[in-house]
């Protein structure tokens, strides 16, 4: 813990908004929305299916207004994740409900099968994830607080460890069972379908894909890092919450260190970036069908409400005691290798 707070201190100097910081362009990065109108066009849900979720949302709303319920965050590392923390946590405090939030665990389908639980959800361009994932997670631990750059690994060694079927991988997957604190490869599609239980470390496919899309069509809100400036999309989060609250915070990383290391640890980064998108071609699919669904959402948000039909189900308290053991943070040993 107080290595944390440590590594907090150290990064005090680069204080910024996030938003800003998250879709910054690099000399090797095409813009955010160039990389967005490329990827890979998906299926949007039915009109149906969109009409459900508009539904499913002001039913849950309506029950946590009457203080019955709660928020849950499924964290995901290095989208945006400590600003929603931040919001949720309001969110709930204000409508006396309870905050739910995993970090670091592939996901219980029972958090999205809840009748009064507005549940939330972040995704990123999945290659720009990894990179602010090495610098934050193991430069940022050895540059910043430890000060031993000795174990500083070079971005392709640090990624080549964390690969699928690297000794190391194979290894840390037996010892923590369903964790996902560190992953470089498909690590959205991953979290989203309870990914490595028994510590397997099972190979994803496109039934694994089907899964995580379907995972997502459940959660309330899904967040998308390159849209975090359009009004429209935050508008989304908005009617989730109940409330309007501006989505900022302090960017968790050194920007100077990664204009001081880059060249040193680096320098090959345009080839890691090429490894890396053949690594995650399940997770760019699955961030194409994001937008896609964040437009059809958009989209039914703006039309009238539909008229609800008979009887609302009533509100019901989540089963809190069976919930616990999966919140919070799990962060393993070995996470800064």
């Amino acid at each position: 813990m107080l290595r944390c707070v440590a590594l907090a201190l150290a990064c005090a100097s680069c204080r910024a908004s996030l938003f800003a910081s998250l879709v910054e362009t690099h000399d090797d990065d095409a813009p955010a929305d160039r990389r967005e109108a490329a990827a890979t066009p998906e299926a949007p849900p039915s009109k149906r299916d969109v009409l459900a979720w508009r539904s499913r949302l002001e039913r849950k709303r309506a029950c946590v207004s009457s203080g019955v319920g709660a928020f849950y965050l499924y964290h995901a590392r290095k989208a945006a994740g400590t600003s929603l923390r931040a919001a949720l946590q309001h969110a709930a405090k204000r409508s006396r409900v309870d905050y739910l939030e995993t970090e670091g665990l592939s996901i219980d389908a029972r958090f999205l099968g809840l009748r009064s639980v507005i549940t939330v959800v972040s995704l990123r361009d999945p290659v720009r994830r990894v990179l602010s994932m090495y610098w934050y997670e193991h430069v940022g631990w050895h540059d910043g607080v430890t000060h031993d750059h000795s174990k500083l690994r070079t971005l392709r060694s640090w990624a080549d460890e964390w690969v699928e079927g690297s000794a190391w991988k194979r290894e840390f997957e037996k010892k923590h069972p369903g964790n996902v604190y560190v992953e470089v490869e498909n690590y959205f599609t991953k979290m989203l379908t309870g990914w490595n239980r028994d510590g397997r470390g099972e190979a994803l496919d496109g039934a694994s894909l089907a899964s995580a899309k379907a995972a997502l069509d459940r959660f309330d809100f899904v967040f998308i890092v390159e849209r975090g400036r359009r009004a429209n999309h935050t508008r989304l989060l908005w009617d989730a919450l109940g409330y309007e609250l501006p989505l900022t915070s302090e960017l968790r990383g050194d920007e100077s260190a990664k204009a001081r290391l880059r060249p040193k640890l680096a320098a090959d980064e345009a080839d890691v970036v090429r490894f890396l998108e053949a690594r995650n071609a399940l997770d760019a699919a699955l961030y194409a069908y994001a937008l896609a669904l964040d437009d059809d959402r958009v989209a039914a948000s703006a039309a009238p409400a539909p008229r609800t039909r008979g009887e609302r189900p009533p509100c019901e308290k989540p089963p809190l005691r069976q919930l616990k053991p999966k919140t919070g943070i799990f962060r393993p040993p070995g996470h800064k290798h």
